[in-house]
């Protein structure tokens, strides 16, 4: 890894991102179960019908903004931070709060056709739903403002499953700070605080340390000692450290590298980052998802 050059060490960094991404991914529809789909792979199966019905501009690139999975019994957001290995670091758990933000529309998209990023989900969800997608059967025939609340109230975000604890507690801080803006009363109890908790956040089925250990596997993820020489050799040059990890924001650069490789069909069929952020959503994987 130290042998390589700037332009390769990113290049490696962001294939790195697109195996872990699609390892959470795979790990979180097995979790959900039932008749879970990838929503990335659901809308490149329908590419022609998007474009048909004029749906297309909810999907460009042929990814699907801001969630990952969907099923009659949830809507979820994967997302996998993990430079600090099993025990989730503070720019970890920054990096999930800050992804978390995103899904309710702070940070990120901004306003696209009059839309706040929100509303652009919802016409989104009601696109798949339209294709025949699964969607939780408490959006089955509402309103676009009943579909909002229910996004920004009810949707899960799965994460590697040793890092469940330590987000629970962060984002339970948050929470009784202001249970108001989470739908809750405003004198909510711990025990209605930590049921929100519980149900917001819960698990991929994949832990950080044994993602980590496929990916040395399979030989993308190097040594910790080369993989950190390789990092501040590459920050020098302005590329990002592997060793680091990686913010939301960072994901659109990490795009453009990981699109000058060539991916196999299956690689195609998922997302790999993120998108612009006027119209596709955060989905930074590798040392950070």
């Amino acid at each position: 890894m130290s042998d390589l050059s700037a332009e390769e060490y990113w290049k490696a960094w962001a294939a790195i991102k697109q195996r872990q991404g699609r390892m959470h991914e795979d790990a979180a529809l097995e979790t959900v179960g039932g008749d879970a789909v990838n929503l990335d792979d659901f809308v490149s199966e329908h590419a022609n019908d998007a474009a048909s019905s004029e749906g297309v501009r909810h999907f460009q690139g042929g990814r699907f903004p801001t969630y990952d999975i969907t099923s009659s019994t949830e809507l979820a957001s994967v997302k996998a931070y993990t430079s600090g290995g099993s025990e989730p670091s503070k720019q970890d758990i920054d990096n999930y709060m800050n992804a978390f933000n995103q899904t309710r529309g702070f940070g990120g998209r901004g306003y696209a056709r009059g839309l706040s990023p929100v509303e652009q989900d919802v016409e989104a969800i009601k696109q798949v739903q339209a294709q025949g997608a699964p969607v939780p059967q408490e959006l089955v025939g509402k309103s676009d403002a009943e579909i909002q609340k229910y996004l920004e109230n009810s949707t899960v975000m799965r994460i590697p499953s040793d890092h469940v604890k330590g987000v629970h507690a962060a984002f339970s801080t948050k929470v009784k700070e202001f249970p108001q803006d989470h739908g809750l009363p405003e004198n909510a109890t711990d025990a209605e605080v930590q049921a929100y908790v519980e149900k917001r956040w819960q698990s991929t089925g994949l832990s950080a340390a044994e993602t980590q250990q496929r990916l040395r596997a399979e030989g993308l993820l190097a040594d910790e000692a080369a993989g950190m020489e390789a990092g501040e050799a590459a920050q020098q040059e302005k590329a990002p450290a592997l060793a680091k990890g990686s913010s939301p924001a960072q994901d659109d650069a990490v795009e453009k590298a990981a699109s000058a490789q060539e991916p196999d069909a299956a690689e195609q069929a998922q997302d790999p980052g993120t998108e612009e952020e006027s119209t596709r959503k955060s989905k930074g994987y590798g040392m950070g998802m």
